[in-house]
């Protein structure tokens, strides 16, 4: 779902494969990052005013991706790895 509302001018996503593979299966590929841009802020001051914080959230956010990342990082890097090896 969060790949739908990222698209935009000069962005890049990655993403996990299993995330990719559902986005191909039922995403959009159209331009929604820049839409409804006063409506997005409008909804960041009410979210401040009951208390919850977006550099807290993004925080969270950043960590959990991170984690969501690495796995599929260290298998990548573990493949390489044992490719080199063949043809040492």
């Amino acid at each position: 779902m969060y790949i739908d509302e990222l698209i935009g001018p000069n962005t890049v996503n990655t993403v996990p494969p299993d995330t990719l593979k559902s986005f191909q299966d039922h995403g959009k590929v159209q331009e929604i990052l820049t839409r409804d841009v006063d409506e997005a802020e409008k909804h960041l001051v009410m979210l401040a005013e009951c208390g919850l914080s977006l550099k807290t959230i993004t925080k969270k956010l950043l960590d959990d991706c991170i984690v969501a990342f690495a796995k599929p990082f260290e298998a990548l890097m573990k493949g390489i790895e044992i490719k080199k090896n063949r043809h040492v």
